[in-house]
Order: structure tokens, then C-alpha cells, then sequence
């Protein structure tokens, strides 16, 4: 039935097996001697290879790189250290059952604080030294600050790690943190020893310090005349830039602002693209904030009204009315158009008065 579905299969012998059974035929002592022998040879390389596994296995280590963060702002700029730790690749537990102080350390014991002028290459390169903090950490110390979104390459040759240390890996990489802007402020201001000054000014602050020149190019104001309609575009404002000493915050300040009788708004706009100083990737992300200009009607107005009681040279007390302004003004302008009522005791059980909504015209009248 097999055969009437399929066919025939037909099969022969490979040459080696021919081999073994003519051997077997005709020298069965000598085929005899031959396969003990194989089982021998088999039997050795398994034994060899179980004794090889049951030997402790030599310890590898692998690099744990803590990539240096942004630099604090302080008065004087200490760039953070990039932090190399090796450890071995053990669990806890066979650590503990191999090594009762733990395992050896990796550095060459007469290094261990010193400079290290060769055996590590930094890609791109940059000024700093490098030094074994102690038998497992490496510290490199730059002598400039770190460019932004930089990627670097670690290669660690073997002339600074103890004889017998075998490493998992000897290049490694990481990346510095990118370059970031905020607007920390933006506001409409009023000089107060000058009224007649008033600016829209913001506070830029940077990760990094930034590039004066590369800043002014991405940076713009903008805003309607005064009194246009909304469907006026917005029309280039000039502004003034000053940078604190370490060029990580920009201090704007806008040309003198008209105030009209309708509000407007002064907008900032910064493209992306901005570069730092020290190299490096630039921003990617555009940033805008916008601040409200009051106009006549919404800009001049008591800020604050309150009553005290003040008393004279002779000690004797008196009435005071205490008004905040929200701009100067003249004196017999206030006295000119300002009335004071001395109010009725109050309808509430305590005889004061609650609210301002309480003082209608019938009891002013």
C-alpha cells in the first residue's frame, strides 16, 4: 500500500559505515579495540568537561558610568565629575560563598590616587585628569565644563587594571545633558524713578552658558501699534539684552511702551537653534510668552484703600485714609475730586458695617 502511494525508497550505506562493518567482519578484535577506544576518548572529554565547569570561574567586571549632570549655577562654575565604577558580574550570594571580604579590586594598587597620564582615551577628547578614586572607581575631572547633548566614547586599556582583571566590554559611551532655555519672567514694568519709563522685561535662564550672539539672532519682540485693530499684525519691537556674569541667565528689556487707550500685548518669541558657548547641540524646541500691556483706562486705579488711626504730636488720635496708587499722581488732583464719609453705627448686632454693598445712597444721602 506504501509503495502504490509513494513509490519505492531506496537506501544505502554511507562509505564510513561499509568501513566499520567490514572491520566488525573481518578484524573483530581489532573493531573490538577501536570502539573501546572511542568510548574511552568520549568519556575523558565529558569528565574533562564537568571537572572544567565545577573549577570557579574567573571573575569578569563590567563599567557603570554616571554621566556628569548639568553644572550648578554658583559664583564660581565647578563642572561635575564623570564617575566610572566597575563591579564584578557575580550575584550577592556567590560573591559572598567566593570572596569573604568581597571581590578583588581592579585597579593597580600603586595607581590608586594618582594621575593616570595614559590608558583611557576620551572621544571627543577634553582637558582633565584622569585618577583611580579608589581599587574601583575612576574620576575624571574636566578642566572646562561639559558641551551640551554631547556624546562621548570610553576606551579602557588593560596597563591600568590589575593583572588578572578580565573585562566584559572595554568601550563604552554616554551622553552629557542637552541644551535647555526657560522664561523664568515676563512682565510689564514701570521705572520708579523714572514714570515715564515703562519696558516689558523678561528673564531668560540657560542649562548651559549661551552664545550672546547666536541668542539675539533667535530672539524677537513683537507688537501691535497702540490703538491698532486686532487684525493689525504684530510689528518688530527693538529690545535691549544684558547676561549675568556666567552668560546662564539673559536679562531683556524692550524699547520705552506706549500705553494707549485700548490693552495690548507684547509677545517674545525664541526659535529653536540656539548654540552655547561651549559647543554642543542647540535647542530644539521654540519658546514664546506673551505679556499684557494695560492701556490708560486699566493701568492708573487705587491698588489699595484702608483706614488707620494715627495720632499727633500731642498724642492725640485721628482719623487717616491711606490710598495706593497704581501710577504718581498729583496731590490736588486726589484732594480735588476725593469725598470722605463719617458713617452711621452699623445695623448689625456689633454696629459695624459688613460689607461696602451695605453703604447705599440712602445712607450716604
Amino acid at each position: 500500500m506504501f509503495a502504490r502511494l509513494f513509490g519505492r525508497i531506496r537506501w544505502s550505506a554511507p562509505p564510513w559505515l561499509i568501513a566499520v562493518l567490514e572491520l566488525r567482519q573481518q578484524h573483530p578484535k581489532a573493531y573490538r579495540l577501536t570502539l573501546l577506544a572511542v568510548l574511552l576518548i568520549d568519556g575523558a572529554l565529558i569528565a574533562g568537561y564537568l571537572y572544567y565547569q565545577s573549577l570557579p570561574k574567573p571573575l569578569a567586571y563590567h563599567a557603570s558610568i554616571t554621566a556628569p549632570g548639568v553644572t550648578p549655577l554658583a559664583e564660581e562654575l565647578q563642572p561635575e565629575s564623570l564617575h566610572v565604577v566597575f563591579a564584578a558580574e557575580l550575584d550577592t550570594a556567590e560573591l559572598q560563598a567566593r570572596f569573604q571580604q568581597g571581590a578583588p579590586g581592579v585597579a593597580r594598587l600603586e595607581l590608586i590616587g594618582q594621575e593616570l597620564p595614559a590608558g583611557i582615551r576620551l572621544e571627543p577628547s577634553l582637558p582633565g585628569t584622569w585618577r583611580w578614586h579608589n581599587e574601583n572607581t575612576l574620576l575624571f575631572k574636566p578642566a572646562r565644563d561639559w558641551p551640551a547633548g554631547q556624546t562621548y566614547r570610553l576606551r579602557f586599556e588593560s596597563s591600568i587594571f590589575s593583572r588578572d582583571v578580565r573585562l566584559t566590554q572595554r568601550s563604552y559611551a554616554f551622553t552629557t545633558p542637552a541644551f535647555e532655555l526657560d522664561i523664568k519672567q515676563f512682565e510689564f514694568y514701570q521705572d520708579p524713578r523714572d514714570p515715564q519709563q515703562r519696558n516689558a522685561v523678561a528673564t531668560l535662564s540657560f542649562s548651559h552658558p549661551v552664545d550672546p550672539q547666536s541668542l539675539e539672532q533667535h530672539l524677537g519682540l513683537g507688537m501691535r501699534p497702540p490703538d491698532a485693530s486686532v487684525s493689525v499684525q504684530p510689528q518688530p519691537q527693538g529690545f535691549d539684552v544684558r547676561y549675568d556674569r556666567h552668560h546662564r541667565e539673559a536679562y531683556i528689556h524692550s524699547d520705552p511702551v506706549t500705553i494707549g487707550e485700548q490693552e495690548n500685548y507684547m509677545k517674545l518669541a525664541i526659535e529653536a537653534g540656539v548654540t552655547t558657548s561651549l559647543g554642543g547641540t542647540r535647542s530644539k524646541q521654540a519658546h514664546e510668552s506673551s505679556v499684557l500691556i494695560p492701556s490708560l483706562a486699566t493701568y492708573f486705579k487705587v491698588a489699595n484703600a484702608q483706614g488707620q488711626i494715627i495720632r499727633d504730636e500731642e498724642d492725640q488720635p485721628h482719623q487717616a485714609l491711606l490710598l495706593e496708587f497704581s501710577d504718581f499722581v498729583r496731590p490736588e488732583n486726589v484732594t480735588s475730586t476725593l469725598k470722605v464719609w463719617l458713617l452711621p453705627p452699623g445695623k448689625t448686632a456689633r454696629k459695624r458695617w459688613q460689607s461696602p454693598r451695605e453703604v447705599t445712597d440712602e445712607v450716604l444721602a
